[in-house]
C-alpha cells in the first residue's frame, strides 16, 4: 500500500539500496570465482547511479512540497467554489453564483483534461482491443 510520504520513499530507498548492495556482493563473489572479478565494480556503479537517480527524484518531490507548489488550476477552483458555497448555503448572492460558476469551470477543465488523456491513449487502447 502506497502512502505517498516522501519520508517513507526515502526509507524504502535505503532498504532497497542495502538489499541491492548485499545481493550484488554475493553475486560478484560468485562470479569472481568463475574468473570475472571486474563485475564487482560494475555492480557498484550501477547501484550508485540507481541511488543517485532515486535520491534526485525524492529531492525534487521534497523541494516541491517545501516550496509550497501550487495546486493545479481545476483543483484550486473546486476548493474555492466549495468554500464559497459552504459559507453561504442559504443565501443566493453574488458569492453563491460565483461558487457555482467556479464549479462549472472546474468541471469543464476536468472533462477537457480527461478528453485529452483519452485522445492520447486511444491508439494504444484500439490496438489492445484488436489483439484480443
Amino acid at each position: 500500500m502506497a502512502t505517498g510520504s516522501t519520508a517513507v520513499r526515502a526509507d524504502s530507498l535505503h532498504y532497497r539500496s542495502d538489499l541491492l548492495l548485499n545481493g550484488s556482493i554475493l553475486l560478484a563473489l560468485l562470479l569472481a570465482g568463475y574468473g570475472w572479478p571486474q563485475l564487482d565494480a560494475l555492480f557498484g556503479l550501477g547501484i550508485a547511479f540507481y541511488i543517485l537517480w532515486s535520491a534526485v527524484q525524492i529531492a525534487r518531490e521534497s523541494t516541491a512540497i517545501l516550496m509550497d507548489k501550487e495546486l493545479p488550476g481545476d483543483v484550486a477552483e473546486q476548493m474555492l467554489a466549495l468554500v464559497i458555497l459552504l459559507a453561504n448555503p442559504s443565501n443566493f448572492t453574488f458569492w453563491v453564483l460565483l461558487g457555482y460558476a467556479l464549479l462549472l469551470i472546474a468541471a469543464g477543465l476536468t472533462l477537457w483534461s480527461m478528453l485529452q488523456y483519452l485522445r492520447a491513449a486511444w491508439p494504444h487502447l484500439r490496438t489492445t482491443v484488436e489483439k484480443k
